[in-house]
């Protein structure tokens, strides 16, 4: 039996630099049968039915037959070997499911593939991995005439499927054997995940399988990629565990010996952030990040530096070399385990050794409060504060287990960073990670809220109380409701008070201390309101975030939502933070950003504040930003 009863050959054009979409196509028009007899029926009696149906016998495995018949005698054929004690099953499975895509060998590869991620050709004489899929499971004796052509058969995968090592003369011979239906190149995004955007400046451990044949390996190729290789194994099929950056990654796609890939982990010491990010030669600096132990090392572009301070499992004290380089340096963190995580002065976020160092706030800049949640029990492990500037760098991280879950953030009209959960609140420095005392009425907060007159609106349970600027209460009431208020905002004619509470976004007078009439009602707990400038209200929810006017129509709504909401300065900007991390949204031209700052794991932002923010209770330019204020020398 020849493939040519059953399927139609394209040309076999291995060295070219295109083709449709595989080798190998199958005939429309039929399809495949397992026909499963019992002892007693007549096998010549099943060949004639089949026969007599225009379909082909493609393999007699014995306690079954693989057949190929026309499509509309399927009924017919089922029909008639009913009475022989034959059971017949369709429906077979076809799809091939390699480690980076499944597909139907059938209809071809997608269309919609990025060239760049496919192969179109091997060298003469050079192996690489082919996709190789039989008509049905595996008879040794096919197993042995592919390897004596020649080629490796290395990894199995589902369905009836082989990726093979070859070279392009053997592919062709192969190719041609009746029993195999689909041969094609194992293309790069067929390998594994997407490495090519990871971050550049971060180090992976990713595990590699590759293949061995008798001539070639995968071993040579994966050494010059990787930084590490932590452990290999295997003879003809190869596991690596490797250390990689993250800009070199993408580059196992293109190994011909190497058939999947999969990040594990971000290798430790992971680097988050230097602060601050521009210091001159003998300055000191504290580096943000994990995995940091006793006896590391920091080298400035490939300069040792001469004080290394570790301040716990998240920071380094560091002292910048004497170096006549300027500009953006790498730092290069390493550890005793010969662990070592890069840090690319290229990057955004990088370090640069020449001017003095950034040491205060901008306006727009954001601070996020978040939780760490113990990944091992239910509960958290504290709290972790980040300040970021609005193209996603990562200014400062600091995370402690006395750092607890954050209720709210908010900054007074001086700039200072308030931290604030259930029972307490601090005053956070992020300068000199000094932890001070916050106003005592901040404790436990859902919302401190500030007029022009510096005079604060504060927002606790279902609680709304007025604060002068000196702290002193002016008058307080509570809401009938049981419910916690949320989220809040101060309206521009320094009275109005909108809220979160439940299912409702509500609106009380704090200056004659009455309820006003709700504004919007949902189906869905509302979590946070703010007012722009224009006096509409932004409102959020755990699933989406809706603009509403104030007779509770809603104007707009914005896939994803959140626990928080902040404003840009002018209020053109939205930044909505939530569990997978924090995004913004543009209120002018309406566009909705994807998460652009993904958080660690096991984090999840609840509080989120923009130094400068807007807020129509003090109009634009609400906060003003305070003199620079400079870390201590050596610190």
């Amino acid at each position: 039996m020849r493939k040519g009863a059953c399927f139609v050959s394209l040309i076999v054009l291995l060295l070219l630099p295109h083709r449709a979409s595989a080798l190998f196509q199958f005939r429309d028009g039929w399809t495949k049968l397992l026909v499963t007899p019992q002892p007693s029926s007549s096998r010549s009696a099943i060949s004639q039915i089949i026969t007599d149906a225009g379909g082909t016998i493609l393999w007699d495995y014995g306690a079954f037959i693989l057949v190929n018949v026309p499509v509309p005698q399927e009924a017919t054929v089922t029909s008639r070997l009913a009475p022989l004690d034959v059971s017949v099953r369709s429906g077979l499975e076809e799809r091939i499911f390699l480690p980076g895509a499944t597909f139907d060998p059938r209809v071809g590869i997608p269309q919609n593939i990025d060239p760049s991620q496919m192969t179109f050709s091997y060298p003469p004489g050079h192996q690489g991995l082919y996709v190789v899929q039989l008509i049905g499971p595996t008879v040794n004796t096919w197993w042995n005439e592919i390897q004596a052509l020649g080629a490796t058969i290395a990894v199995y995968l589902h369905e009836n499927t082989y990726v093979v090592a070859a070279t392009p003369e053997q592919a062709q011979l192969f190719a041609d054997l009746p029993y195999v239906q689909f041969v094609d190149f194992l293309h790069p995004f067929e390998k594994g995940e997407d490495f090519s955007k990871l971050p550049t400046s971060v180090r992976y451990d990713v595990y590699v399988g590759g293949v061995a044949t008798a001539t070639d390996s995968s071993d040579a190729d994966v050494a010059k990629i990787a930084e590490a290789i932590n452990s290999r194994y295997g003879s003809t099929e190869i596991a690596y565990n490797i250390r990689v950056k993250g800009e070199d990654a993408a580059r196992l796609a293109r190994v011909p010996l190497v058939y999947t890939f999969s990040a594990q982990a971000i290798s430790l010491p992971h680097v988050w952030a230097a602060m601050p990010r521009r210091a001159p030669a003998g300055s000191t600096i504290t580096i943000s990040g994990e995995g940091f132990i006793k006896g590391a090392s920091v080298t400035f572009g490939g300069v040792p530096s001469p004080q290394v301070e570790v301040l716990g499992d998240d920071r380094l004290r560091v002292q910048v070399p004497e170096t006549t380089a300027t500009g953006p340096v790498d730092l290069l963190v390493s550890v005793p385990t010969d662990q070592k995580q890069f840090f690319s002065g290229g990057s955004a976020s990088g370090f640069n050794i020449d001017a003095p160092s950034r040491s205060t706030f901008k306006a727009g800049d954001l601070i996020a409060g978040n939780t760490l949640f113990n990944r091992y029990i239910e509960g958290t492990d504290g709290g972790e504060l980040q300040w970021l500037d609005p193209t996603d760098v990562s200014l400062f991280v600091r995370r402690q287990s006395t750092l607890l879950d954050a209720n709210t953030l908010f900054i007074d009209p001086k700039g200072n960073v308030i931290f604030v959960d259930r029972n307490a609140a601090t005053q956070y420095d992020l300068m000199s990670e000094k932890s001070n005392a916050a106003p005592p009425f901040a404790a436990g907060a859902s919302a401190v809220l500030f007029d022009r007159a510096g005079n604060a609106v504060v927002v606790r349970g279902n609680t709304i109380e007025r604060r002068a600027a000196n702290g002193s209460p002016t008058g307080s009431a509570s809401l009938v409701s049981a419910s916690r208020i949320t989220g809040a905002d101060l309206a521009a004619d320094q009275c109005t008070l909108v809220y979160t509470m439940a299912k409702t976004v509500g609106a009380y007078d704090v200056c004659a201390f009455q309820p006003l009439p709700p504004i919007f009602s949902s189906t869905k707990d509302q979590l946070s309101v703010r007012i722009l400038p224009d006096g509409t209200l932004l409102a959020v929810d755990d699933t989406d975030t809706r603009v509403i006017n104030t007779s509770g129509t809603v104007l707009a709504t914005i896939a994803g939502g959140g626990s928080a909401l902040a404003l840009s300065p002018d209020g053109s900007l939205a930044w909505i933070s939530g569990y997978d991390g924090i995004r913004s949204y543009d209120l002018r031209t309406k566009v909705a950003s994807i998460p652009v700052r993904l958080l660690p794991e096991n984090t999840s932002v609840v509080a989120l504040a923009v130094y400068g923010g807007w807020s129509a209770a003090r109009g634009a330019a609400t906060y003003s930003v305070p003199s620079p204020r400079h870390r201590a020398a050596g610190h």
